[in-house]
């Protein structure tokens, strides 16, 4: 199984779409992430029908994206 990975993009109630490392998109159905997901957060797929948080690449692209919005701001 190729581990599928990467950052949502957008959710609504049943699907979320994933922009994966490749800049490719996926639309998920939502109850295949957990359940506290949110938009900006990685997520990497554990198996066939589950997806799991990666807390540390999810803090760090927040950290980049506070970065550059500051130096938009200058």
């Amino acid at each position: 199984m190729t581990r599928v990975e990467g950052f949502i993009e957008q959710l609504n109630d049943s699907d979320a779409l994933l922009v994966k490392v490749d800049r490719t998109r996926l639309t998920l159905r939502r109850h295949v992430l957990p359940g506290q997901v949110q938009v900006g957060d990685f997520v990497f797929q554990t198996d066939d029908t589950h997806y799991q948080i990666d807390p540390i690449r999810t803090e760090k692209r927040r950290r980049e994206m506070r970065r550059l919005a500051e130096n938009c701001q200058d």
